[in-house]
């Protein structure tokens, strides 16, 4: 259940605004920012996360209540009217009060969201095209425990490289399959990084709840911006001779395992795989 309340919590941050628009909401309150409620659940005792959940107040933009049940009906109708609805978080920075705003989009929303995303969409698309089979020569990173590694150091090794962060759902769905697929290729000849622009302590704390067996490389929001990556997940297959063989596609999440197993089993020597114990270890 706490695992399963903790997923849930990461859906609800959003972008940082104001709360003027409900005037039934108090002075000071104000609109979570983007992964602020997940990054306050991090610090809050596990034991108490059910009542922290349930003690959240649902309205609707009138300021009437709604019950989890009702949201819930609304967004697995899959008519276009669901398609207008969407969830806003607030929390009162006096009473430590979470609300949830089940906001309705005006037509002028819905078309400025729609512009803005397809736009974003398209900027993605053209940047995993530009990276595919381009050579990365000159890669340096630092994990969590201070080792070095750079594009000689692992000369030898197939690289992937996980962009990911902590509040991110996605992420933290995948990655048991992740820890599967590093389990079922060893590491004799594959290197596995989870690259994250969230600073180490955030990191730390997230990894004392969530098993990720990739060797963590924390605030690295130069290497995301490196390599222009707009979403999360996304994963990069670097291949021997340092050429990138594989980008992944935005909407393609569901056939990553799969994908990520044929190119390995394409671009590994076939042989028994090894794994060191926890993840990767410092190179020569």
């Amino acid at each position: 259940m706490k695992k399963d309340v903790f997923l849930m919590m990461l859906l609800l941050c959003s972008i940082a605004t104001f709360a003027q628009d409900y005037p039934f909401l108090t002075s000071s309150t104000r609109k979570q920012k983007k992964h602020e409620f997940t990054e306050y659940l991090n610090t809050f005792p596990q034991s108490k996360y059910d009542s922290l959940f349930y003690a959240i107040k649902r309205l609707k933009d009138d300021g009437t209540t709604y019950t989890r049940a009702y949201a819930d009906s609304i967004f697995k109708a899959r008519t276009k009217d669901a398609s207008y609805y969407t969830i806003k978080s607030y929390r009162d920075t006096v009473s430590n009060l979470f609300y949830e705003i089940l906001h309705k989009r005006t037509d002028e929303e819905v078309k400025a969201d729609n512009k803005h995303w397809n736009k974003y969409f398209k900027e993605d698309d053209k940047n995993r095209k530009k990276l595919m089979r381009s050579t990365i020569d000159d890669l340096v990173m630092t994990d969590i425990h201070g080792n070095l590694y750079t594009s000689k150091s692992l000369s030898d090794k197939i690289i992937i490289l996980d962009f990911w962060f902590t509040t991110c759902a996605p992420c933290i769905q995948e990655m048991p399959d992740l820890n599967k697929i590093r389990e079922e290729f060893g590491t004799d000849e594959v290197a596995y990084f989870g690259v994250t622009f969230d600073e180490k302590t955030k990191v730390e704390t997230f990894l004392g709840k969530v098993k990720y067996d990739y060797t963590i490389v924390a605030d690295a929001k130069k290497l995301c911006d490196r390599f222009g990556i707009k979403f999360y997940p996304t994963t990069l297959v670097i291949d021997k001779e340092g050429k990138i063989q594989y980008t992944g596609e935005f909407m393609g999440l569901k056939d990553k395992p799969k994908d990520l197993r044929k190119l390995l089993k394409k671009l590994t020597s076939g042989k028994k795989p090894k794994i060191v114990a926890g993840p990767l270890e410092k190179q020569d």
